[in-house]
């Protein structure tokens, strides 16, 4: 199985502290985030990840440095989720890809996520919860109708979760 970490983004809510460390790379658990993501995807089987990275991307390659399976893709522009996974395809076979965001500690069991998206033949599966200060997505017969930033009009949040 294989998947994705996004990781290339700046920080910007957590300002000063980015500054100096991206936010997959700080500390939970005396370890970085984003390991702890890593070690997870490949205990469930997961054994093709790509990271990419911009920020501070020099930090990222020596916490990757050496571990199997795992490709770090740095990216010299920030490209967005599209064009970071655009960049990304070569990577991957034609076969389901997990997409988490790298900043994100979550409980979901990603393999069930990932196993129940193959299950139904989804194009696309996306995790959301209720959280209303983020929710901006409208649901309508177990589809998303819309993504909406009025927060009268939203229904769910986006976990960062999908395959």
């Amino acid at each position: 199985m294989q998947a994705m970490i996004l990781a290339a983004g700046f920080g910007t809510r957590l300002l000063p502290h980015t500054l100096i460390r991206p936010k997959p790379l700080f500390p939970i658990l005396n370890q970085p985030l984003l390991l702890l993501t890593i070690k997870r995807l490949q205990n469930l089987g997961f054994d093709r990840i790509v990271v990419n990275c911009h920020h501070l991307r020099e930090q990222f390659a020596g916490v990757l440095n050496g571990i199997p399976g795992v490709i770090l893709q740095e990216e010299e522009v920030i490209l967005g989720t599209g064009g970071g996974l655009r960049t990304a395809l070569r990577h991957f076979c034609d076969e389901p890809l997990l997409v988490t965001n790298g900043d994100i500690y979550h409980t979901i069991n990603m393999l069930d996520f990932y196993r129940h998206h193959v299950d139904k033949g989804n194009a696309v599966t996306l995790a959301m919860h209720n959280y209303p200060r983020f929710n901006h997505v409208m649901v309508k017969d177990g589809k998303v109708a819309s993504f909406d930033n009025r927060v009268e009009f939203s229904q769910l949040a986006f976990t960062g979760l999908h395959v």
